[in-house]
Protein backbone atom coordinates (compact mmCIF):
# COMPACT_ATOMS: atom_id res chain seq x y z
CA UNK A 1 0.00 0.00 0.00
CA UNK A 2 2.90 2.00 0.49
CA UNK A 3 4.01 1.74 -3.11
CA UNK A 4 0.31 3.32 -3.57
CA UNK A 5 -1.01 0.08 -5.14
CA UNK A 6 -5.16 0.71 -4.33
CA UNK A 7 -7.66 -1.85 -3.19
CA UNK A 8 -4.78 -4.23 -1.93
CA UNK A 9 -6.18 -7.78 -0.98
CA UNK A 10 -4.53 -10.65 1.14
CA UNK A 11 -5.51 -13.23 3.56
CA UNK A 12 -3.74 -13.94 6.36
CA UNK A 13 -4.75 -15.69 10.03
CA UNK A 14 -5.05 -13.84 13.02
CA UNK A 15 -4.81 -14.44 16.70
CA UNK A 16 -8.45 -12.99 18.32
CA UNK A 17 -7.79 -11.97 22.22
CA UNK A 18 -9.07 -15.57 23.51
CA UNK A 19 -6.43 -16.70 21.17
CA UNK A 20 -8.44 -18.16 18.41
CA UNK A 21 -7.05 -18.76 15.23
CA UNK A 22 -9.34 -17.43 12.53
CA UNK A 23 -9.06 -16.16 8.56
CA UNK A 24 -9.03 -13.13 7.31
CA UNK A 25 -9.70 -11.26 4.54
CA UNK A 26 -8.21 -7.57 4.12
CA UNK A 27 -8.39 -5.20 1.80
CA UNK A 28 -6.04 -1.83 1.80
CA UNK A 29 -5.77 1.40 0.50
CA UNK A 30 -3.54 4.34 0.90
CA UNK A 31 -5.26 7.55 1.67
CA UNK A 32 -4.90 11.20 3.30
CA UNK A 33 -5.95 11.43 6.32
CA UNK A 34 -5.55 14.76 8.71
CA UNK A 35 -3.16 16.24 6.40
CA UNK A 36 -1.34 12.51 7.18
CA UNK A 37 -0.12 9.44 4.53
CA UNK A 38 -2.86 7.20 6.39
CA UNK A 39 -4.20 3.59 5.22
CA UNK A 40 -7.94 2.78 5.49
CA UNK A 41 -8.00 -1.31 6.02
CA UNK A 42 -11.64 -3.34 5.64
CA UNK A 43 -11.17 -6.62 7.63
CA UNK A 44 -13.87 -9.34 7.00
CA UNK A 45 -13.65 -13.02 8.59
CA UNK A 46 -13.42 -15.41 5.86
CA UNK A 47 -13.14 -18.66 8.11
CA UNK A 48 -16.26 -20.72 7.01
CA UNK A 49 -15.30 -19.71 3.48
CA UNK A 50 -11.76 -21.09 4.34
CA UNK A 51 -13.03 -24.47 5.82
CA UNK A 52 -15.38 -25.06 2.73
CA UNK A 53 -12.75 -24.22 0.21
CA UNK A 54 -10.49 -27.02 2.38
CA UNK A 55 -13.41 -29.19 2.18
CA UNK A 56 -13.71 -29.14 -1.25
CA UNK A 57 -10.42 -29.68 -1.96
CA UNK A 58 -9.77 -32.63 -0.16
CA UNK A 59 -12.61 -34.36 -1.85
CA UNK A 60 -11.00 -32.84 -5.24
CA UNK A 61 -8.26 -34.84 -4.01
CA UNK A 62 -9.47 -37.89 -2.85
CA UNK A 63 -11.64 -37.48 -6.49
CA UNK A 64 -8.33 -37.73 -8.55
CA UNK A 65 -6.64 -40.16 -6.10
CA UNK A 66 -9.60 -42.89 -6.83
CA UNK A 67 -10.13 -42.12 -10.58
CA UNK A 68 -6.26 -41.82 -11.57
CA UNK A 69 -5.29 -45.30 -9.57
CA UNK A 70 -9.04 -47.54 -10.36
CA UNK A 71 -8.04 -50.55 -12.15
CA UNK A 72 -10.72 -50.21 -14.14
CA UNK A 73 -11.41 -47.63 -16.86
CA UNK A 74 -12.27 -44.14 -15.79
CA UNK A 75 -13.54 -41.42 -18.10
CA UNK A 76 -15.09 -38.13 -17.83
CA UNK A 77 -17.00 -36.40 -20.73
CA UNK A 78 -18.87 -33.16 -21.19
CA UNK A 79 -22.51 -33.59 -20.88
CA UNK A 80 -23.62 -30.60 -23.43
CA UNK A 81 -21.19 -31.99 -26.97
CA UNK A 82 -19.96 -35.36 -24.94
CA UNK A 83 -16.12 -34.03 -25.66
CA UNK A 84 -13.74 -36.64 -23.28
CA UNK A 85 -12.15 -34.50 -21.06
CA UNK A 86 -10.16 -36.51 -18.68
CA UNK A 87 -9.18 -40.67 -18.67
CA UNK A 88 -7.30 -42.47 -16.87
CA UNK A 89 -4.15 -44.93 -17.77
CA UNK A 90 -6.82 -47.95 -17.06
CA UNK A 91 -9.16 -46.04 -19.97
CA UNK A 92 -5.75 -45.82 -22.44
CA UNK A 93 -5.16 -49.72 -21.99
CA UNK A 94 -8.23 -50.95 -22.59
CA UNK A 95 -8.86 -48.53 -25.74
CA UNK A 96 -5.52 -48.58 -26.77
CA UNK A 97 -5.48 -44.99 -27.70
CA UNK A 98 -3.27 -42.19 -25.64
CA UNK A 99 -4.41 -39.37 -23.68
CA UNK A 100 -3.78 -37.12 -26.26
CA UNK A 101 -5.59 -38.91 -28.73
CA UNK A 102 -8.42 -39.12 -26.83
CA UNK A 103 -8.17 -35.54 -24.69
CA UNK A 104 -11.10 -32.94 -26.43
CA UNK A 105 -12.81 -35.58 -28.65
CA UNK A 106 -15.83 -37.53 -28.81
CA UNK A 107 -16.48 -41.48 -28.73
CA UNK A 108 -18.18 -41.09 -32.28
CA UNK A 109 -14.72 -39.03 -33.31
CA UNK A 110 -12.71 -41.81 -32.12
CA UNK A 111 -15.67 -44.76 -32.94
CA UNK A 112 -15.64 -46.38 -29.50
CA UNK A 113 -18.78 -47.60 -29.30
CA UNK A 114 -19.97 -50.48 -32.04
CA UNK A 115 -23.78 -49.96 -32.01
CA UNK A 116 -24.40 -45.99 -32.06
CA UNK A 117 -27.46 -46.19 -30.34
CA UNK A 118 -26.76 -47.74 -27.18
CA UNK A 119 -24.00 -45.15 -26.26
CA UNK A 120 -27.08 -42.73 -26.79
CA UNK A 121 -29.29 -44.90 -25.12
CA UNK A 122 -26.76 -45.01 -21.71
CA UNK A 123 -26.81 -41.06 -22.00
CA UNK A 124 -30.48 -40.93 -22.29
CA UNK A 125 -30.65 -43.05 -19.25
CA UNK A 126 -28.03 -40.81 -17.23
CA UNK A 127 -29.78 -37.18 -18.52
CA UNK A 128 -33.49 -38.99 -17.01
CA UNK A 129 -31.98 -40.55 -13.68
CA UNK A 130 -28.69 -38.99 -13.15
CA UNK A 131 -26.73 -42.05 -13.08
CA UNK A 132 -26.94 -45.62 -14.83
CA UNK A 133 -25.68 -48.48 -13.55
CA UNK A 134 -24.40 -52.20 -15.54
CA UNK A 135 -24.97 -51.01 -19.18
CA UNK A 136 -23.37 -53.61 -21.20
CA UNK A 137 -22.20 -52.41 -24.90
CA UNK A 138 -19.65 -54.01 -27.24
CA UNK A 139 -16.98 -51.79 -27.70
CA UNK A 140 -14.19 -50.96 -30.17
CA UNK A 141 -10.58 -50.71 -29.62
CA UNK A 142 -7.82 -48.63 -31.46
CA UNK A 143 -6.64 -52.30 -33.01
CA UNK A 144 -9.78 -52.68 -34.67
CA UNK A 145 -10.10 -55.96 -31.53
CA UNK A 146 -14.35 -55.76 -30.37
CA UNK A 147 -14.58 -56.12 -26.27
CA UNK A 148 -17.32 -56.31 -24.48
CA UNK A 149 -17.67 -53.92 -21.61
CA UNK A 150 -20.14 -53.04 -18.63
CA UNK A 151 -20.00 -49.42 -17.92
CA UNK A 152 -22.07 -47.24 -15.24
CA UNK A 153 -22.12 -43.57 -14.71
CA UNK A 154 -23.18 -40.59 -13.13
CA UNK A 155 -23.57 -36.75 -13.85
CA UNK A 156 -21.06 -34.11 -12.05
CA UNK A 157 -20.70 -31.42 -12.18
CA UNK A 158 -17.13 -29.35 -12.52
CA UNK A 159 -16.34 -26.02 -12.58
CA UNK A 160 -20.22 -25.06 -12.94
CA UNK A 161 -20.71 -27.29 -16.20
CA UNK A 162 -22.18 -30.86 -16.05
CA UNK A 163 -20.08 -34.01 -17.24
CA UNK A 164 -20.41 -37.67 -17.03
CA UNK A 165 -18.60 -40.06 -15.10
CA UNK A 166 -17.87 -43.84 -16.35
CA UNK A 167 -16.44 -46.49 -15.33
CA UNK A 168 -16.02 -49.65 -17.46
CA UNK A 169 -15.11 -53.20 -16.56
CA UNK A 170 -13.99 -55.45 -19.14
CA UNK A 171 -16.34 -58.57 -19.53
CA UNK A 172 -15.39 -59.92 -22.64
CA UNK A 173 -13.80 -63.22 -21.18
CA UNK A 174 -16.34 -63.26 -18.68
CA UNK A 175 -18.75 -63.71 -21.03
CA UNK A 176 -16.99 -66.13 -23.46
CA UNK A 177 -16.93 -68.46 -20.43
CA UNK A 178 -20.96 -67.89 -19.99
CA UNK A 179 -21.43 -68.73 -23.54
CA UNK A 180 -18.95 -71.35 -23.25
CA UNK A 181 -20.66 -73.39 -20.18
CA UNK A 182 -24.19 -72.52 -21.74
CA UNK A 183 -22.54 -74.46 -25.10
CA UNK A 184 -21.74 -76.66 -23.17
CA UNK A 185 -24.56 -77.56 -21.06
CA UNK A 186 -26.67 -77.48 -24.25
CA UNK A 187 -25.00 -80.63 -25.86
CA UNK A 188 -25.22 -82.33 -22.17
CA UNK A 189 -29.17 -81.61 -22.48
CA UNK A 190 -29.14 -83.09 -25.91
CA UNK A 191 -27.55 -86.26 -24.83
CA UNK A 192 -29.39 -86.36 -21.42
CA UNK A 193 -32.64 -86.07 -23.30
CA UNK A 194 -31.66 -88.90 -26.15
CA UNK A 195 -30.12 -91.04 -23.87
CA UNK A 196 -33.23 -90.61 -21.41
CA UNK A 197 -35.49 -91.69 -24.61
CA UNK A 198 -33.58 -94.76 -25.35
CA UNK A 199 -33.42 -96.37 -21.80
CA UNK A 200 -37.08 -95.54 -21.53
CA UNK A 201 -38.07 -97.06 -24.99
CA UNK A 202 -36.12 -100.37 -23.78
CA UNK A 203 -38.10 -100.35 -20.62
CA UNK A 204 -40.89 -100.31 -22.60
CA UNK A 205 -40.16 -103.08 -24.69
CA UNK A 206 -38.97 -105.18 -20.88
CA UNK A 207 -42.47 -104.51 -20.09
CA UNK A 208 -43.83 -105.45 -23.45
CA UNK A 209 -42.04 -109.08 -23.11
CA UNK A 210 -43.17 -109.34 -19.66
CA UNK A 211 -46.79 -108.95 -20.62
CA UNK A 212 -46.61 -111.52 -23.44
CA UNK A 213 -44.54 -114.09 -21.06
CA UNK A 214 -47.26 -113.05 -18.93
CA UNK A 215 -49.97 -114.58 -20.80
CA UNK A 216 -47.81 -117.87 -21.39
CA UNK A 217 -47.00 -118.65 -17.47
CA UNK A 218 -50.50 -118.46 -16.06
CA UNK A 219 -50.21 -121.93 -13.63
CA UNK A 220 -46.46 -120.73 -12.33
CA UNK A 221 -47.11 -118.90 -9.47
CA UNK A 222 -43.56 -118.52 -8.80
CA UNK A 223 -42.99 -117.19 -12.51
CA UNK A 224 -46.01 -114.30 -12.14
CA UNK A 225 -44.52 -112.94 -9.32
CA UNK A 226 -40.80 -112.46 -10.68
CA UNK A 227 -42.54 -110.97 -13.56
CA UNK A 228 -44.61 -108.82 -11.05
CA UNK A 229 -41.20 -107.40 -9.34
CA UNK A 230 -39.59 -107.06 -13.21
CA UNK A 231 -42.34 -104.75 -13.70
CA UNK A 232 -42.19 -102.97 -10.83
CA UNK A 233 -38.25 -102.62 -11.37
CA UNK A 234 -39.15 -101.64 -14.77
CA UNK A 235 -41.47 -98.77 -13.72
CA UNK A 236 -39.21 -97.79 -11.24
CA UNK A 237 -36.12 -96.62 -14.15
CA UNK A 238 -38.93 -95.57 -15.65
CA UNK A 239 -39.84 -92.33 -12.75
CA UNK A 240 -36.07 -91.93 -12.03
CA UNK A 241 -35.01 -91.46 -15.86
CA UNK A 242 -38.18 -89.09 -16.03
CA UNK A 243 -37.05 -87.34 -12.65
CA UNK A 244 -33.80 -86.63 -14.11
CA UNK A 245 -35.54 -84.60 -17.02
CA UNK A 246 -35.76 -81.68 -14.11
CA UNK A 247 -32.53 -81.41 -13.49
CA UNK A 248 -31.84 -81.55 -17.26
CA UNK A 249 -32.25 -77.54 -16.67
CA UNK A 250 -29.88 -77.23 -14.16
CA UNK A 251 -27.09 -74.34 -15.01
CA UNK A 252 -28.96 -73.49 -17.95
CA UNK A 253 -30.51 -70.27 -16.16
CA UNK A 254 -28.57 -67.71 -14.41
CA UNK A 255 -29.12 -67.92 -10.46
CA UNK A 256 -31.25 -65.23 -8.74
CA UNK A 257 -32.61 -64.93 -5.26
CA UNK A 258 -35.43 -67.02 -3.50
CA UNK A 259 -37.16 -66.93 -0.67
CA UNK A 260 -35.98 -70.41 1.05
CA UNK A 261 -39.26 -70.69 3.52
CA UNK A 262 -41.52 -70.19 -0.04
CA UNK A 263 -39.22 -72.59 -1.52
CA UNK A 264 -39.09 -74.76 1.03
CA UNK A 265 -42.85 -74.93 1.54
CA UNK A 266 -43.82 -75.14 -2.63
CA UNK A 267 -41.49 -78.42 -2.64
CA UNK A 268 -43.77 -80.16 0.30
CA UNK A 269 -46.85 -79.59 -0.86
CA UNK A 270 -46.98 -83.08 -3.14
CA UNK A 271 -44.61 -84.47 -1.05
CA UNK A 272 -45.42 -84.50 2.73
CA UNK A 273 -47.96 -86.88 3.84
CA UNK A 274 -51.06 -84.94 5.79
CA UNK A 275 -50.31 -86.41 8.96
CA UNK A 276 -46.81 -84.21 9.05
CA UNK A 277 -46.65 -80.62 9.88
CA UNK A 278 -43.80 -78.39 8.48
CA UNK A 279 -41.98 -75.67 10.58
CA UNK A 280 -39.96 -73.09 8.77
CA UNK A 281 -38.44 -71.21 11.16
CA UNK A 282 -36.50 -69.24 8.65
CA UNK A 283 -38.81 -66.59 7.70
CA UNK A 284 -37.58 -63.56 5.23
CA UNK A 285 -34.13 -65.21 4.21
CA UNK A 286 -32.95 -65.38 0.73
CA UNK A 287 -30.17 -67.70 -0.95
CA UNK A 288 -28.71 -66.83 -4.48
CA UNK A 289 -29.17 -70.03 -6.41
CA UNK A 290 -30.23 -71.32 -9.39
CA UNK A 291 -34.26 -71.46 -10.57
CA UNK A 292 -33.90 -75.05 -10.23
CA UNK A 293 -33.16 -74.71 -6.34
CA UNK A 294 -36.66 -76.35 -5.52
CA UNK A 295 -36.24 -79.40 -6.67
CA UNK A 296 -32.95 -79.29 -3.65
CA UNK A 297 -35.83 -79.28 -0.87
Amino acid sequence: MIAGIDSFLVDYKILTMDKKEIWIECMGKKISFAGSPSMILCVHDISERKRAEAEIQEAKERFELFFNTTPNAALITRMTDGLMTEVNEAFTALTGFSREEILGKTSSDLKIWVHPEECRKFVDEIRTKGFCDNFEADFWQKDGSRIIGNISGKTISLQGIVHIVSITFDITEARRMKEALRMANSKLQLLSGITRHDIINQTIVVDSYGSLLKKTIQDNQAGLDYLTRIAKASKKIQQTIRFTKDYQELGMNDPLWQDISKIAHMAAVDLLPESVDLVISSENHEIFADPMLMLAF
